[in-house]
């Protein structure tokens, strides 16, 4: 009922920024529809839904991805961490590529039950026509290394300009590390974050990753290769970035390693 009631917000004829926090509270398919109305709006153009804890399932993550219908709507986040979203909920997500005015999405999925061939149909939000700025937390699922070499997919992408990847706690080894180092190939990315702490990357992972420093147009990264069992070989591999020309910002964490 408390979703129904918020959503009559789309009828606003002035809000044209919406911040949603439902935390805990049971929404149900029907509150997640009724969200999904927002879509509606005819001024709304950025929209942040939290929807954590809620154990909406993929029924939920369907229902919200109907936002991609929005001819309004430019910016959107949607929180849905813990909530037993699997790969039928985030192949409905990916969906939200079809949005003909969407430039900047986050998908906040950690804590879920998402594997790889929900990672395959997120990493088809390459082909959207406006996207920009992508941000896609999946740390705490079961991506694994076949996920993650679909995320690297991302790379095709002519728009995308910045991309954050959490892939923490993802069983990802060091075939997941050389795939996301492709990522370097892209011709659009200027800003890259990954979050790959407590997986099983050691030496050859840290090694692979350090070949980004061959992208012609990345000038923020930010490495997250915390408890991954990285040694001095592999913080050598990364003192290679020091070579990369294009590279001003540089963020490592190699917290708890050897």
């Amino acid at each position: 009922a408390s979703a129904q009631a918020l959503a009559m917000l789309k009828e606003s004829s002035t809000l044209h920024t919406l911040s949603l926090n439902l935390t805990f509270n049971q929404i149900g398919n029907t509150g997640a529809q009724a969200l999904a109305t927002l879509k509606d709006s005819t001024r709304l153009h950025t929209l942040n839904i939290i929807l954590s804890s809620n154990q909406a399932g993929d029924a939920n993550a369907q229902a919200l991805a109907k936002l991609k219908d929005s001819i309004r709507l430019h910016t959107l986040s949607l929180e849905l961490s813990t909530n037993q979203v699997g790969d039928a909920g985030a192949q409905a997500l990916g969906t939200l590529k079809d949005s003909i005015g969407l430039h900047a999405l986050s998908l906040a999925l950690s804590h879920n039950q998402i594997g790889a061939a929900g990672a395959q149909a997120l990493a088809t939000l390459k082909d959207s026509i406006a996207l920009h700025s992508l941000s896609l937390n999946l740390n705490y699922n079961q991506v694994g290394d076949a996920g993650a070499q679909f995320l690297a997919s991302l790379k095709d992408s002519t728009t995308l300009g910045s991309l954050s990847l959490g892939l923490s706690h993802n069983q990802i080894r060091f075939p997941g590390a050389q795939a996301l180092a492709t990522l370097k190939d892209s011709t659009a990315l200027h800003t890259l974050h990954l979050y790959l702490y407590c997986n099983q990357l050691g030496d050859a992972g840290a090694q692979a990753l350090s070949m980004l420093n061959d992208s012609s147009t990345l000038h923020t990264f930010s490495l997250d290769l915390s408890s991954n069992q990285i040694g001095a070989a592999g913080a050598q591999a990364l003192a290679t970035l020091k070579d990369s020309t294009r590279l001003h910002t540089l963020d490592l964490h190699l917290n708890s390693n050897q």
